[in-house]
């Protein structure tokens, strides 16, 4: 189940997300929806990022792969044109500069991909967003759910409401 509570400003939006936090709910589990950009302080919703380790680790992949793969390639047909070696760095060069960064861009777009929740099948469920309030969206359990409201409600929370999983 969710917890969807509203707020008025940015200051109480952030103190809920900490009081929350502080009640031992994953930060993974909280989401803020505002049709404007909320700045919070640093350390109030941070959440780790595997991002750059993944894009660099695909890009030694894939960049390992195509060189790997162009070098067997020439020797598995040695084409000799002009009396030139058969492996060539600096023919091989470009296309491995090219096949890495091409590694380090997919891996960055499945990332953010999975990191944004946009390929996961239990996404939560958007709420509707107004132009004066700030949405913070909490996935609780039910037995949790009346000690949230009653921290969520002390921390500022205009209304507060409970939204059952579609599935």
């Amino acid at each position: 189940m969710y917890l969807r509570a509203e707020f008025s400003d940015v200051e109480a939006a952030a103190a809920a997300v900490q009081t929350v936090s502080g009640a031992g709910v994953d930060k993974r589990d909280v989401e803020v929806f505002s049709a404007r950009p909320v700045v919070f302080e640093p350390g109030i919703l941070d959440r780790p990022s595997r991002m750059s380790l993944l894009a660099v680790f695909s890009a030694v992949v894939v960049g390992s792969g195509s060189t790997a793969l162009m070098f067997y390639t020439q020797l598995d047909y040695p084409l000799i044109t002009g009396g030139m070696p058969l492996n060539s760095g600096w023919a091989t060069g470009v296309i491995t500069f090219e096949l890495t960064m091409l590694g380090a861009i997919l891996g960055t777009v499945g990332v953010f991909l999975w990191e944004s929740g946009l390929l996961r099948k239990n996404r939560s469920p958007a709420p509707a967003i107004r132009d004066d309030v700030i949405t913070m969206q909490v996935r609780c359990d039910q037995e949790g759910a009346e000690r949230l409201v009653r921290l969520l409600t002390d921390s500022g929370a205009i209304t507060t409401t409970r939204v059952e999983d579609a599935s």
